[in-house]
């Protein structure tokens, strides 16, 4: 996942690993609280949300935080009304 995460980041560096399997870690949490309990770190549709919590929780970009932020929730959602992903 941490790999998955950076390059939709556009981030090669390693020098953030700690920060992003923290945040990796966080965004599934955050998941599991709403009720998603399949998260699979191949799975696009969780690597999209976990890469969208890991944008807004990061950076000094106000306003792009926001737009991850609402990203992120808008994909949560979505998520949590598929069946395949609540059981």
């Amino acid at each position: 996942m941490l790999e998955a995460v950076k390059t939709a980041l556009g981030i090669a560096a390693d020098v953030y690993d700690d920060e992003f399997n923290q945040l990796i870690a966080a965004a599934k949490a955050d998941l599991r609280l709403a009720g998603i309990v399949a998260i699979g770190d191949t799975d696009p549709l969780i690597i999209t949300a976990v890469s969208s919590y890991c944008q807004a929780n990061r950076g000094t970009d106000t306003d792009k935080r926001i737009a991850y932020k609402e990203m992120y929730l808008a994909q949560k959602r979505n998520l949590w009304l598929a069946g395949e992903y609540t059981r």
